[in-house]
């Protein structure tokens, strides 16, 4: 099983596959919604849905609870999920870079 969190990057990895049916389940488990996330990673996302976003605006509410100042960062989004990003006009919840420098 790969690594989820870097604790020195504040980075969430997500798994190959996280949709509506698996989401709630590999939160608790890997116990998600306890870690500081600052970035999120979905290099190795392959099969997604619309929930995954539900998580990326949680997580990102819950760093501007605790740090007003910063956005979370996204990774390597999916292009299906970029599309829904777009329609649903939710470019300011979070920086998207497509080509991570770290």
């Amino acid at each position: 099983m790969a690594q989820i969190w870097n604790p020195q990057t504040a980075t969430l990895h997500l798994p190959n596959e996280l949709d509506f049916s698996s989401l709630a389940a590999w939160v608790k488990q890997n116990k998600v919604l306890k870690l500081p996330v600052e970035r999120i990673d979905f290099s190795a996302l392959k099969n997604t849905d619309s929930s995954v976003l539900s998580l990326l605006v949680f997580l990102a509410a819950e760093l501007q609870k605790r740090q007003s100042s910063k956005t979370i960062e996204v990774v390597n989004m999916p292009s299906q999920l970029q599309t829904l990003v777009e329609l649903y006009d939710m470019h300011s919840v979070f920086h998207y870079y497509a080509n991570p420098t770290v």
